[in-house]
């Protein structure tokens, strides 16, 4: 390094691994379910591969759930017994 340097140099390690190399979208006319099971199963074959680090699914909508209690229908149901 030069002598004359103002300050001193910004040294960054860098692991090109970290970096994604592909990204593969799944589209078309389907219901919610459909894209996200063929993403699924395209994960798993991926992961299979030995050269590859990691597979990260993002995007798909995950199924939920709302259960809904009325408090007072649950106090006398539970009462009751």
């Amino acid at each position: 390094m030069p002598a004359t340097l103002t300050r001193e140099p910004m040294i960054k390690e860098i692991a090109f691994s970290e970096f994604p190399i592909m990204y593969i979208n799944i589209a078309g006319k389907y219901d919610l379910k459909q894209p996200k099971k063929y993403a699924e199963d395209l994960e798993d074959r991926v992961e299979g591969l030995k050269e590859i680090n990691e597979v990260k699914l993002v995007g798909a909508l995950d199924r939920e759930i709302q259960v809904n209690i009325d408090a007072y229908k649950l106090s006398s149901a539970i009462n009751f017994n």
